[in-house]
């Protein structure tokens, strides 16, 4: 939610290549708090780790991701996962498109718009892990699946009745930001459950 409101604010008061020197600098100052501030949580490597050798360590590992991967249980959620992070990443990718590029929006001030969804969708998370707890994982992604509904059916509303406006962005969003909430959980504890 705050990415985008600074990179607006770098870009107005800076320019657009000097958001690439913020990332380096907080990617520098993330690897420096990971090396001096987290500890070492990898024990020692055992003798019959070693003995193994690095081609035998190897393939193991590749055994373990073709395991993985052939699993239809796995696709099923991870393919959920993925479509949903890519929409919701798509809406964020196309906010300076739609609100500076057709609305005349500031490049400082439209990313504002997208806090609503942010809060909406860390609101709907809250939920979900309330309610996985108190209902089955696979009834509550369907129930997610099918709110996803609603949004479709606004934008749907909205484009064919003239209504395409930042508003009515704004609230396919936040729809959207609901229905992510409620499936993001379900399909990411269903994927890395195995």
């Amino acid at each position: 939610g705050l990415a985008p409101i600074l990179g607006g604010y770098i870009m107005v008061f800076l320019n657009w290549r000097a958001i690439y020197i913020v990332f380096l600098v907080m990617l520098l100052l993330v690897m420096a708090l990971c090396y001096w501030c987290l500890p070492e949580t990898h024990g020692n490597v055992s003798d019959s780790d070693v003995s193994l050798g690095f081609g035998s360590q190897l393939m193991r590992h590749i055994q373990q991701y073709k395991q993985v991967m052939s699993n239809k249980r796995f696709w099923g959620y991870a393919v959920v996962y993925y479509g949903y992070t890519g929409l919701m990443l798509g809406y964020y990718g196309a906010m300076p498109f739609w609100f500076v590029g057709q609305y005349g929006f500031g490049e400082d001030s439209y990313a504002w718009l997208g806090v609503f969804s942010v809060g909406i969708y860390l609101t709907a998370l809250m939920l979900s892990r309330w309610l996985l707890q108190r209902v089955a994982l696979e009834r509550l992604l369907l129930g997610g699946l099918c709110v996803s509904v609603v949004p479709i059916l606004w934008t749907l509303a909205c484009q064919l009745l003239g209504w395409v406006n930042p508003m009515s962005i704004v609230i396919a969003m936040c729809a959207w930001a609901v229905a992510t909430g409620l499936v993001f959980s379900c399909a990411n504890v269903g994927a890395v459950y195995l």
